[in-house]
């Protein structure tokens, strides 16, 4: 259930016109590579935690499905924004921050 409240937002967020979210200009750091990089690090743990296998031999082989899906779910965002969203742009840096977020998802659950 936290995997599937999580996605939401992120559906939610991604297909949102972008006039509607808060603006943030920091010249240093991108805020939205951190948030991409952020939401989907939360989205890969939570699908970790939401269908870990009781026996422990299986679980590298979930941790691999999970972070391909959150990974693909994050590409898919990025389309679908493009096409459903006119004044959202597609951008391949906002893929990489998500699947780079997914990565660091599996780090974190794979050291705890």
């Amino acid at each position: 259930m936290p995997a599937l409240v999580w996605a939401s937002v992120i559906a939610f967020l991604s297909l949102t016109s972008s006039s509607n979210l808060p603006k943030l200009n920091w010249e240093f750091f991108t805020p939205d590579k951190v948030g991409h990089f952020t939401v989907y690090a939360i989205l890969n743990m939570a699908l970790i935690w939401a269908f870990i296998p009781t026996r422990s031999e299986k679980r590298h082989t979930h941790y691999l499905y999970a972070t391909i899906s959150a990974s693909a779910f994050g590409v898919l965002m990025e389309y679908l924004q493009f096409y459903l969203t006119p004044d959202r742009q597609f951008e391949y840096p906002d893929m990489v921050a998500n699947v780079l977020g997914a990565l660091l998802g599996l780090a974190v659950m794979r050291r705890f």
